[in-house]
């Protein structure tokens, strides 16, 4: 198609808001120019027969037409044959939009505070990627790309080693945008969709686990939600995962996410449930292997750590915890009654009610927040 045909033609003409090309090329990694030498490695994808070839000799094209430039880019499912081969192809070419858009977040970053005379560009740039990354979580169906689920997933999980700050800036800056431009229960129904997918995995494995055979990346992965008190509502999420039905029995707390890291413990997860450590046990045993008292309290740490952290990252997250604590103290008051109940039924008592494991877990987080109020000795 001739450019004087192309809708985006008129665009390259334009010098106000111009972004620098080379800036472009390095946080973007796409260019509209063809058959050109580019001083950068980095590869790159040529999009200038999606959008317009770039046949003009300014430095910069205008904001609107990256604007569209990118948003095009988002939608290629199939980037390979658009490629100019240099390093880190595997960038050029992601397909997942918020990975790509991350990595664009932290390179813009990063040139934004080591060339402050680019600082108006990177500004530019920045808006650009918050206001698709935030459609990406609102409409996550229009992109290409493995669901938004897995590619939070991947994001939490990198964010472990590298880019930490990076990412959290980056949600921050994204959950602000969304709950700027929606009605505050509709940008929370939109983080659901987001990560009630992720928690359903991270429920479905710790429920799996044992004290041994649990990942030590799932309290990173659930930090994620509580670590950040510019995010309250990455913790509202949290909470709102793991309340049961209104009105339950003491039970159904166990089958919720927080009532499967409760319930990891040495003692069988539920009242009938076999003894995974200990092949036999009677009165006449005088120790047991430390290793699990270690894994254990390392355990019944990382747990308190993270309510804690729900406690004090809004009073909305602190009144939702404690409601979720109280209601499921009050399910579980028959407890109290252990032989009067036992004489109505075993089995029923055992289904009505939180196991011995869950509640020695809950135990644990509520005598660890008491540690305040204790006399330095009891500490």
């Amino acid at each position: 198609m001739a450019n004087v045909e192309n809708p985006f033609a008129a665009l390259l003409s334009e010098s106000k808001s111009g972004i620098d090309k080379k800036l472009i090329e390095e946080v973007l990694l796409f260019t509209l120019k063809k058959n050109q030498s580019r001083p950068s490695k980095n590869a790159v994808l040529c999009i200038a027969d999606i959008i317009v070839t770039d046949t003009g000799t300014s430095s910069e094209l205008g904001e609107e037409l990256v604007a569209h430039a990118l948003f095009e880019r988002l939608m290629l499912s199939e980037t390979t044959k658009y490629l100019i081969g240099g390093e880190h192809e595997e960038d050029a070419l992601q397909v997942d939009t918020l990975v790509y858009l991350l990595r664009a977040y932290i390179v813009c970053e990063n040139v934004r505070l080591s060339q402050p005379h680019r600082l108006n560009d990177c500004e530019k740039l920045r808006s650009l990627i918050i206001i698709n990354s935030t459609t990406c979580m609102r409409q996550p169906d229009l992109f290409p790309g493995r669901p938004v689920w897995e590619q939070w997933r991947q994001i939490i999980l990198k964010s472990e080693d590298v880019y930490s700050t990076e990412t959290m800036n980056y949600l921050a800056e994204c959950v602000q945008k969304i709950y700027s431009e929606d009605d505050p229960l509709e940008a929370l129904g939109a983080l659901k969709a987001n990560f009630y997918p992720l928690l359903g995995k991270i429920q479905a494995h710790i429920s799996q686990s044992n004290l041994i055979t649990i990942k030590k990346n799932i309290f990173w992965m659930l930090s994620f939600f509580v670590r950040d008190k510019r995010l309250p509502q990455m913790g509202e999420v949290l909470i709102d995962f793991t309340m049961p039905n209104p009105n339950t029995n003491g039970g159904a707390y166990m089958d919720t996410l927080f009532g499967h890291l409760f319930s990891l413990s040495i003692l069988p997860k539920n009242q009938n449930g076999p003894y995974e450590f200990f092949t036999e046990l009677n009165l006449e045993s005088k120790s047991t292997d430390p290793v699990l008292w270690q894994c254990m309290s390392t355990h019944q740490n990382s747990v308190f750590a993270l309510i804690r952290q729900l406690l004090v990252q809004s009073h909305i997250t602190k009144q939702k915890t404690l409601k979720w604590i109280a209601k499921c103290l009050y399910a579980n008051v028959a407890r109290g009654h252990l032989w009067n109940n036992l004489n109505s039924g075993l089995e029923n008592f055992l289904h009505q009610n939180a196991s011995d494991a869950f509640m020695i877990g809950l135990t644990s987080v509520l005598l660890r927040l008491c540690a305040p109020l204790c006399e330095p000795t009891m500490k």
